[in-house]
């Protein structure tokens, strides 16, 4: 996470697609950034039009 501090950091307030090592997706609004983890504010309107968008029911993460 430590190589992606600054660049998440630069981005504060700016909307996000965040993948985990996992395979795990993350979509918001990058709303905090501490060297070990990043704070998304979900914006569920966007999100729901998204994943409708796909074809996928909408998920609450």
């Amino acid at each position: 996470m430590y190589r992606y501090y600054a660049l998440c950091r630069a981005n504060i307030g700016r909307v996000a697609r965040i993948g985990t090592r996992d395979g795990r997706i993350f979509d918001g609004r990058i709303s905090g950034v501490t060297p070990t983890h990043v704070y998304l504010t979900i914006d569920f309107t966007q999100s729901e039009r998204h994943h409708q968008k796909r074809g996928a029911s909408f998920l609450k993460y």
